[in-house]
């Protein structure tokens, strides 16, 4: 097993080609990126917008301070098919809850959290099915998913709460 707990230490050009490298090999289910990447702060959520689009991805950062109307628009963005669609959307204090973008197919977790409720509602945002999906990628680079029992009851519906259970 890695130790992510490091990951947020490295200096940020390496940090910054690790997470573009990572997501690139792991791609989507179709190869046309529709993501979601939750950062931890808003410097961190606008600098990596910046470095993604200067490696040619179209992408946008949205934190708690942008307008609702700016959140609409980039997801239309996101769901589109035109050439002016997104690659990403880097996201910080939104979107865990409450937003229903059923195109998303890749997830950038980047943000630590002991939370399971919200490890489970960012997990959550590419669950969604719609047609030519066929499945989500999910990459943790923090390694919050080693710390929660919680995600077989997003993912199976197990609600056993079994400790045991849902560890296996």
């Amino acid at each position: 097993v890695e130790d992510k707990s490091e990951f947020s230490y490295l200096e940020a050009p390496e940090r910054e080609n690790n997470i573009l490298e990572t997501s690139e090999r792991y791609g989507t289910d179709d190869g046309i990126i529709r993501g979601l990447v939750f950062c931890s702060r808003k410097e961190e959520c606008h600098s990596l917008s910046i470095v993604f689009n200067e490696k040619g991805y179209r992408t946008l950062a949205l934190t708690g301070d942008s307008s609702e109307q700016a959140r609409v628009d980039a997801i239309k963005m996101l769901e589109s098919n035109d050439s002016d669609r997104l690659d990403y959307i880097f996201t910080v204090d939104i979107f865990n809850e409450g937003i229903d973008i059923p195109k998303v197919n890749q997830i950038l977790m980047l943000r630590p959290t002991n939370s399971a409720i919200i490890f489970v509602q960012q997990l959550g945002r590419g669950l969604r099915k719609v047609e030519g999906k066929h499945y989500v990628t999910i990459i943790d680079f923090i390694g919050n998913y080693q710390n929660n029992y919680l995600v077989p009851i997003a993912l199976y519906g197990d609600t056993s709460y079994n400790k045991d259970t849902l560890r296996k």
